[in-house]
């Protein structure tokens, strides 16, 4: 019995069997990624993650709002006729998580969804809510607003608010029928602010995390 070429032989199927496997893993984990990306996504899910935004976790456990009248009460202040142009757009619901720093009180977070009739409509809300922000300063509501850039989310705004007390980092985007506002707030006396990167990073993370992820059916 030739033992050395059984040997090899075995080898032989066994690498086979290996190579074959590693072949195949790629595919069952893209197939796994992406039945993950086709299963829907609530609008409870598409708010920060505790320490998404490095530092920060949720307030409150995040509960979706369906009635319009209670979100023109929640929504991120800024806004003009907010009742009136989000029925018009279809509103479905809306969903506010504050954030609270884990290191002190000198700071906070915000993230905000809206869920739209559509993805045009989404868009439409987005534009208005730019120009809305970009007023606040002549409405004596802010003292001065600054825009950046936010690379890696297309469609997103950028934008800083100051008054004489606070300053804050916001970034507002559209994706399919939803609508988000995220940003960061601190008092002018903090020592060691947040920074405009850390949000973006934040927001490219939460970004990828929901984008492609389709809306339930109602």
């Amino acid at each position: 019995m030739n033992i050395a070429g059984s040997f090899r032989t075995t080898l032989l199927r066994s690498g086979w069997l290996v190579l074959g496997a590693g072949c195949l893993a790629p595919f069952f984990a893209f197939a796994a990624s992406a039945a993950t990306l086709e299963k829907p996504l609530g609008i409870n899910g598409r708010v920060f993650k505790n320490g998404e935004l490095a530092g920060f976790v949720a307030k409150a456990p995040a509960v979706s709002v369906p009635d319009l009248g209670d979100w023109a009460k929640l929504a991120p202040s800024g806004g003009i006729d907010v009742t009136a142009r989000l029925r018009r757009a279809g509103f479905v619901a809306g969903v506010r998580e504050d954030l609270i720093w884990s290191k002190g009180t000198d700071r906070g977070g915000l993230s905000a969804v809206l869920r739209l009739g559509s993805a045009t409509a989404a868009r439409a809300e987005i534009a208005q809510q730019l120009r809305d922000f970009a007023g606040e300063p002549h409405r004596g509501r802010a003292k001065s607003y600054a825009v950046f850039a936010v690379p890696g989310i297309p469609g997103a705004h950028g934008f800083t608010l100051t008054t004489d007390e606070t300053s804050g980092y916001n970034i507002i985007f559209a994706d399919g029928p939803f609508t988000y506002h995220l940003g960061v707030g601190w008092g002018n006396h903090a020592s060691s602010p947040p920074t405009r990167a850390q949000l973006i990073t934040a927001a490219r993370a939460l970004y990828e995390r929901v984008h492609l992820r389709p809306a339930p059916t109602l």
